[in-house]
């Protein structure tokens, strides 16, 4: 396996070993000339390349910066970069043209509730706390026998009451979102 910053003409396209172990690889634009299979120069910003068949190609470029001296080659990370005529340190790379599929965003709410049911707990009193004591009228006869009970105690549950409660923290974050996709692409030179 080659390594990486090895470059190379394969059938119509020039291929390179990125810095990852990669292969890369690109078809160049025709230019209509004919040339000797494999030879590889740079002219004006772009890289030339003559193809197996020997049709003379050029590659797309991205202009990094003005310095450099023209005529160097290199690999960079994942892209060649070159020193285009005039100087400028250059790298063959373009984007493939594409469209993102145009959306529009979707109002939407952050809805949320309290931790748990709030409430105060109420102070309950027992049904025996309030009550009448009967007399022996008399025109009850079959509670005629009848004797003062006394009250039933009651004690009440433990509980706290919640005077003050908090809501759970949260945040509401601006944004809307429409289901979308873009359409896929790749950065050329793609891997081969």
């Amino acid at each position: 396996m080659p390594q990486p910053g090895f470059i190379w003409v394969q059938g119509t396209e020039l291929r390179y070993v990125d810095a990852n172990g990669n292969v890369r690889a690109q078809t160049g634009t025709a230019t209509g000339a004919t040339g000797q299979p494999g030879y590889i120069w740079i002219q004006g910003n772009n890289i030339y390349y003559t193809d197996a068949n020997g049709q003379v190609r050029y590659l797309p470029y991205q202009i990094i910066d003005n310095l450099g001296t023209q005529g160097f080659l290199w690999l960079e990370g994942t892209w060649i970069h070159y020193t285009r005529a005039g100087g400028g340190k250059t790298r063959w790379h373009s984007d493939v043209a594409h469209s993102d599929v145009a959306h529009s965003d979707v109002a939407h709410s952050d809805a949320h509730s309290d931790r748990g049911a709030y409430d105060d707990w109420s102070d309950n009193y027992s049904k025996y706390d309030a009550h009448t004591d009967y007399k022996d009228l008399g025109k009850w006869l079959h509670y005629s026998a009848h004797l003062d009970h006394s009250n039933v105690s009651w004690d009440e549950s433990p509980h706290t009451d919640w005077g003050n409660h908090i809501d759970v923290p949260h945040r509401d974050v601006p944004h809307s979102d429409v289901p979308h996709s873009d359409v896929p692409h790749t950065d050329q030179p793609a891997l081969v």
